[in-house]
């Protein structure tokens, strides 16, 4: 091998050492970028594991007032009843009394056509 030969092969090895020493800063910098990219999704996990458990107690406490709203429904239609017997108590009362009255008033009516007829008849 003469000096142009080695020098030849010297100048490519530079050449190559150049090519990997800018492949290695390429290959560190994009690790730099993973690196923040993972440190990034562990953030968004870490949120969704929170916002899950989050739904979780709003499903449970949406539960839990569906439930009291039932049962706060049934009081309402129980007590709805109650109030509406109650109205149909105070509304045939006065059926009842006219009923009454109607009663009387038919009652009197023969009782003075009898005493009209008995004072007739007997002298």
């Amino acid at each position: 091998m003469n000096i142009d030969q080695i020098r030849d092969k010297v100048l490519a090895l530079e050449q190559r050492a150049e090519r990997l020493d800018e492949r290695q800063v390429y290959i560190q910098d994009r690790l730099a970028i993973l690196e923040k990219t993972q440190a990034g999704i562990q953030d968004i996990r870490l949120m969704i594991e929170r916002l899950t458990m989050g739904n979780d107690s709003t499903k449970q406490a949406f539960s839990d007032l569906n439930q009291r709203l039932d049962r706060l429904d049934q009081k309402l239609a129980k007590r709805i009843d109650e109030i509406d017997e109650r109205l149909e108590g105070h509304m045939q009362q006065p059926a009842k009394r006219w009923e009454d009255l109607k009663w009387v008033i038919i009652v009197a009516v023969v009782t003075g056509i009898v005493s009209f007829t008995l004072g007739r008849i007997l002298p």
